[in-house]
C-alpha cells in the first residue's frame, strides 16, 4: 500500500510579508503538482499532517477555490488538525473551522484522537491514529506519542502535528526527541509542525518522517536553502 504525505500547507488569501510572488496563486500550482505525484506514483491515499490553513476562518472565496483542487485528487486525503486549523488550540473547535466544513463535505477525512481508522489491502491490514494538536502536545500531553495498537493490525501509522525533532532545540519552546518518544508499537510517525522537516529517520523499530512544509512562509535561513517536498511511503506485511 502506497501513502502520499504532506504537510502545513498554510493556506491563505494573502501572501506573507516574506514572498515576492503571489502565494495564493503558487500554492494553488503546488496543490496540483501534489496530485500528479499521486497518479504518477500510483498512491492509495494522500496524508496531510495538519496546518491546511493559515487561520481556522480563512475566506470562502479562498476556502472554494481550494477545495475544488482537492475535490480533483482521485484518492482519499486524511488529514488531522493543526494549531492554525483550530481556535484556542482547540480541536474540539473543528466544527467551527473552515477544515470542519471541507470535512463535512468529504473533501477531506478527519482523523481524530482515539478515533484511528484501519484500511486495508489483501492480507494487509494497517492501523492510522492521530494525534491532532493541542498546546501542552510536548509537555503535558506526550501521551499523545503513544496511541494503543489494535489487535490484529500488521502496521501501525501515526499521524502528529506537534515539535517532534531530530536534536535538541531553543530551550524555550518545547519540543519532543524522537530517541524519547519512539514506541516499538507504532511502525510509523508522519510529523507535521515543524515547517524545516527532516526527511526520513529510521530510529529502533519505527520510521519517522517530515518532509517539512509545503511551502515557505518565513525568510528565514533553513527556510531558503530547503527544497519544498512530499514524502512517498509504501507498506507492506514485512
Amino acid at each position: 500500500m502506497k501513502f502520499l504525505f504532506f504537510t502545513d500547507t498554510h493556506i491563505r488569501g494573502n501572501s506573507p510579508v516574506s514572498r515576492l510572488d503571489r502565494f495564493e496563486d503558487t500554492l494553488k500550482e503546488k496543490i496540483k503538482e501534489v496530485n500528479n505525484i499521486g497518479i504518477k506514483e500510483e498512491v492509495d491515499f494522500y496524508i496531510h499532517g495538519g496546518d491546511l490553513f493559515d487561520r481556522p476562518d480563512v475566506a470562502i472565496r479562498t476556502v472554494g477555490e481550494f477545495g475544488t483542487l482537492f475535490q480533483k485528487f482521485e484518492k482519499p486525503i486524511f488529514i488531522i488538525s493543526g494549531n492554525h486549523d483550530i481556535y484556542g488550540h482547540n480541536p474540539n473547535t473543528l466544527g467551527r473551522s473552515m477544515l470542519g466544513l471541507l470535512s463535512e463535505l468529504d473533501v477531506f477525512h478527519i482523523i481524530r484522537k482515539d478515533e484511528p481508522i484501519i484500511v486495508k489491502d489483501k492480507d494487509l491490514k494497517i492501523q492510522i491514529s492521530g494525534s491532532p494538536y493541542v498546546y501542552n502536545i510536548d509537555s503535558e500531553e506526550k501521551n499523545l506519542y503513544h496511541p494503543k495498537r489494535l489487535e490484529d493490525i500488521d502496521k501501525h501509522i501515526l499521524i502528529i502535528h506537534s515539535m517532534l525533532l531530530e536534536k535538541p532545540f531553543i530551550e524555550s519552546i518545547a519540543y519532543s526527541l524522537i530517541e524519547e518518544v519512539q514506541d516499538d508499537n507504532i511502525d510509523i510517525v508522519l510529523s507535521g509542525h515543524y515547517h524545516t522537516g527532516y526527511g526520513k529517520i529510521k530510529y529502533n523499530n519505527t520510521l519517522f518522517v517530515n518532509p517539512g512544509s509545503l511551502v515557505r512562509i518565513s525568510s528565514s535561513k533553513p527556510e531558503r536553502k530547503r527544497i519544498p517536498q512530499v514524502a512517498i511511503i509504501e507498506v507492506n506485511k514485512e
